[in-house]
Formats: C-alpha cells, structure tokens, sequence
C-alpha cells in the first residue's frame, strides 16, 4: 500500500496560481501543506509601472529570504526541493503589464516572469477574453506577442481568454500552450470553464489544464467536495491524457477563512465594479473552498483522496509537477 504521506512529501508540487500571495506572508501556508513552487499573480488590470513594483518587491522578498528561491528553469525547481525551499514563479495573468511593447517580454523574462496569460477575462489590445461579449480571436498585436513570447521562452497561457483567441494562440504558438487554471466543463457547466475540444487542443500542443477549487468553478453546491474538485483532474486526464493535467488551487485573499464576511463582501462588489466580471460567473461570498483543503496547508488531504480514488502514485505525481516541469523545460530550454 502507497504511504501517502510519504508520497505527498516527495512529490514536487507547483501550484499553478497563487493570488492569495498578492498578501505574500501567506507563504508560509503553502510551505506548510508540502508546497515545491507557488506563482504570485503579478500585473492583473496594470500597467508597466505597478508590475515592475511587484516584481522589485518579490525579488527584494527573495533575497532577504534564504528559504525562498527565484525560479527561472526547472533545476531550479528540482534544487528547491532538494534544499527545501519555496520557490517563486513569477506569473502574469493578462498581458495588460506589456501595454503596447513587444520590446517589454524581454524585459520580463530577464525579470523571471516565465508564464503570460493572453488575457484576464475582458477584451485587451491582445486578444479577447472569456466573459467579454462576441467571439474575436487575437489581434495582430496578439500574433506578434505570440511570436516574441515564443523567442523570449515564456510559456503562453490561455487561462481567462476566449474560446477562438484561444484557439488562435494554439495555432500561432511553437511550443505548448497551457491553460494555467480552468475546470472541466463537461463536470461543471461554469461557463468559465473549459469545454473537452480546447482542452484537447491543448494537451495537443503538449500543454496542460491546471485545475482550480476556486468553488463556483468546481460545482453549483457551495462548499463542494473534495471528490467534486478531483472528478475534474480525472475527467481532464480521461480525454487528454494524465501528462496534460495540472494543479491551480488559486486560493485568494477575498475567501474564507482569509477574509471576514463583510471584507469578502467588499472585495467582491470591488471586482464587479472594477473588473471583467460578472455576478452570474463570480457569486457573492462566501467562498469556502472544497472540504478539506479549504487552504494551502491542508493539500496532503488531497494526496490522500486521490490514492483513496484509485490514482496512481505516477498519475498524481505527474499531476502535482511533473507536467508542467515537462511544459517548463520545453519552453525554457535547458
């Protein structure tokens, strides 16, 4: 019998996207639940200058912490967790931090911001994104910022992007594309989800699908379960195979237990008024994560269940990082 203990503390697990980080002393709950690397969201609906005030604060955190480490290739991933250190991938969602500068991803990538997503759910100057209304693909801005990502070896993500534009970048892209988080339509009807043919498309490009227990997004009961979060990792596996799934628990600082009701209460109704959202794809709070790993620390319960489910010692390692390291070295080179 696998010891899933013993399994949790040696696999290499990168969570996929951690905006909880945008408050970054939450660390230390990712390091508690077994985390290898986290990837704090910089640069949502900013521009050049607020990014780069992320990213200087990130690396002033790094290097005043000896127990963290800036990731910029995979044996970085595999030197943090032979040394026990947390590290740190720095990860756009939307493209907004490039203004109109395809000059700016060199700057980033020597920055080590390694993965950008096209877009964060609005139309941008790239391309569309999932809850703006109509069906455009990427621009010709977008096609070009494909073509120098592609030069500039940062991974091309499609998280919060719409259904053609995604597909658009699937075929301008040379290497793989993933979908950094984003569950499986065919599980949960959300229309933020991801219906099998792009998941498919992705995986074809050798990408993954990163799934999420942000709870509208795992199931319309609130909390869901556990087993309801995983259904997704195994229908995502089933239709495109277990390399081309990936973890994203995307905890965030507007849910229980991080936030009282009336201050999740106003960081939702921020978002609304500010954001690409709608009520009808981000309901109000609270937001109790699936049951037993409402947080980052409590992770190894969902080693556990996925033992428990009948997942195989290779199929959840392969889930929890070697997926995506296999993504990263492609892209990354070396």
């Amino acid at each position: 019998m696998i010891d899933a203990a013993q399994l949790h503390k040696d696999a290499v697990i990168i969570d996929g996207v951690c905006s909880l980080l945008d408050q970054p002393r939450y660390i230390e709950k990712y390091r508690e639940g077994g985390t290898t690397v986290v990837t704090p969201t910089i640069g949502v609906i900013s521009g050049a200058r607020e990014a780069a005030i992320e990213i200087g604060r990130w690396h002033n955190l790094v290097a005043k912490s000896p127990d963290l480490l800036l990731i910029r290739s995979v044996s970085d991933i595999l030197y943090a967790k032979a040394e026990n250190k947390v590290g740190v991938l720095l990860h756009f969602q939307g493209a907004d931090p490039l203004e109109d500068s395809l000059d700016l991803v060199d700057t980033y990538k020597s920055l080590g911001v390694g993965i950008i997503q096209l877009a964060f759910s609005a139309r941008t100057c790239v391309g569309q994104g999932v809850e703006e209304r109509g069906n455009s693909g990427l621009s010709r801005f977008g096609l070009h910022l494909i073509d120098q990502m592609n030069e500039a070896r940062i991974v091309v993500d499609c998280a919060h992007t719409g259904y053609a534009c995604t597909l658009d970048a699937i075929e301008a892209s040379r290497g793989p594309v993933i979908i950094s988080h984003g569950n499986a339509r065919s599980v949960h009807g959300h229309p933020r989800n991801i219906p099998d043919d792009i998941i498919r498309a992705i995986a074809a490009t050798g990408g993954t699908t990163g799934t999420t227990a942000y709870p509208p997004f795992v199931a319309s009961n609130r909390p869901p379960t556990l087993d309801q979060f995983i259904d997704h990792v195994v229908h995502i596996a089933s239709i495109a195979g277990p390399e081309h799934v990936s973890l994203a628990m995307d905890y965030f600082i507007g849910q229980h237990p991080y936030a009282s009701n009336e201050l999740a209460t106003k960081f939702w109704e921020k978002m609304m008024s500010e954001g690409p959202f709608t009520t009808d794809t981000h309901p109000p709070p609270p937001h109790i994560y699936p049951s037993g790993i409402e947080t980052p620390d409590r992770l190894p319960a969902l080693t556990e269940r996925m033992l428990a489910r009948g997942l195989s010692e290779d199929e959840i390692l392969a889930f929890y990082g070697k997926n995506l390291m296999r993504v990263l070295k492609r892209v990354w080179g070396g």
